[in-house]
């Protein structure tokens, strides 16, 4: 191998020449062995030039001929496809579309593909005006019919017509027939004019319908007329119950034989203030005594109990049905109104002759509580009792 660390004072030596012209033997052998494979979309390697503008090879270059004519071609191209997209430009516009050639042709083909393509025969006069519209021939089209709303339209003489005008009518105007002076009154009874049944006749006070009872009929001013009054007959004994409360009286024809009553419940002398008349009822009620009334019935030992009362009672009254076969009354007295003595055994039977009859009956004792009382009366018939505080 051949010296490379020389300096300036070496002197060459013959040997040193010799190496230097081996290696320079050897490089010339290895260039010369040096292969250089076909270039391709694989490898680089050798290509060779080319002017065609259609060949599919792909181990050849174009040469700046070929791309020369590439290029006038594409230039054609693309100033062809400029001159297409202003004839699409020019139909969207037409057919009432936004568009540009400055938009992408995806973006124009969109815009095509949304343009409705109208059909129809309408004209401009068959559509409502102000409302815009296309058919088969035209797009963006304003309709000319006039638009009526909802007519309202009075006709007031025999023979009067009306004349619907044209174009569109909203539905609810209406023509309405209201002759003047047609009335009742003013058409002879019988006779119907325009949905009107006459009424006038000689007769101001002829009768009507309302005033013949029904299911009768009667001539009236030379016409028959049906009756329609109501026949109520008798309504029976109707009740009112309440203070100002009313009983109305239907209307129709009535026998005569209905009755209406006042009957109040609770309405008896011991509820009402003592000397005060109600209707008829004069009260028994002392002011400030506490006071009770009702009936009971015996238990099974013979004994009423009543509770429940406000007061403790101090005077209590019992009466009743005996029940027995000569139509005897039981009445019971029960009494501390005195200061020092209390009568609690009183009790007799009046029979239906009247007289009294104190042997058949024993009266128990009585059982007094601060709201409540109790005593035996023997039998087993409801007896009615009032107390006192």
């Amino acid at each position: 191998m051949a010296k490379t660390d020389w300096t300036l004072d070496e002197d060459v030596l013959p040997q040193d020449m010799n190496n230097i012209g081996q290696e320079i033997n050897q490089l010339r052998a290895d260039v010369d062995n040096i292969h250089i494979p076909p270039a391709s979309t694989t490898q680089a390697g050798i290509v060779q030039l080319s002017n065609a503008v259609n060949s599919t090879a792909q181990d050849m270059a174009a040469t700046p001929a070929a791309v020369k004519v590439a290029y006038d071609r594409a230039q054609e191209a693309f100033q062809l496809g400029n001159e297409r997209k202003q004839e699409v430009v020019d139909v969207l516009i037409a057919k009432g579309v936004s568009a540009s050639t400055s938009e992408s042709w995806d973006s124009l083909i969109g815009k095509l593909s949304s343009i409705i393509k109208a059909t129809g025969n309408a004209a401009v006069g068959d559509v409502l005006v102000s409302k815009t519209f296309s058919n088969a021939s035209a797009n963006g089209l304003t309709g000319t019919m006039p638009n009526r709303g909802n007519v309202t339209q009075t006709l007031t003489s025999q023979g009067q017509s009306y004349t619907i005008p044209q174009g569109h009518h909203g539905g609810t105007g209406t023509v309405t027939a209201n002759i003047t002076n047609l009335s009742a009154a003013n058409i002879r009874n019988g006779a119907t004019v325009g949905g009107i049944a006459g009424t006038f006749s000689q007769f101001s006070n002829g009768a009507t319908a309302a005033q013949i009872l029904t299911g009768r009929s009667a001539a009236v001013n030379g016409a028959a007329v049906n009756g329609s009054m109501p026949d109520r007959g008798s309504v029976g004994t109707q009740t009112i119950s309440t203070q100002n409360g009313e009983y109305a009286i239907p209307a129709g024809y009535h026998n005569g034989a209905g009755r209406v009553r006042a009957t109040f419940a609770n309405l008896t002398p011991a509820n009402v203030r003592q000397g005060v008349n109600i209707g008829g009822v004069v009260g028994s009620l002392i002011p400030g005594v506490p006071y009770a009334e009702g009936s009971a019935t015996p238990n099974q030992f013979g004994e009423i109990v009543v509770t429940g009362l406000s007061f403790r009672p101090r005077t209590i009254f019992i009466s009743g049905d005996y029940g027995g076969s000569g139509g005897e009354t039981i009445n019971k007295f029960y009494g501390d109104v005195f200061p020092f003595s209390v009568i609690q055994q009183t009790a007799f039977l009046m029979n239906s002759t009247g007289s009294y009859n104190s042997s058949v009956f024993t009266a128990g004792s009585w059982t007094i509580g601060s709201n409540s009382f109790s005593c035996r009366v023997g039998y087993m018939m409801p007896v009615q009792y009032r107390c006192f505080g």
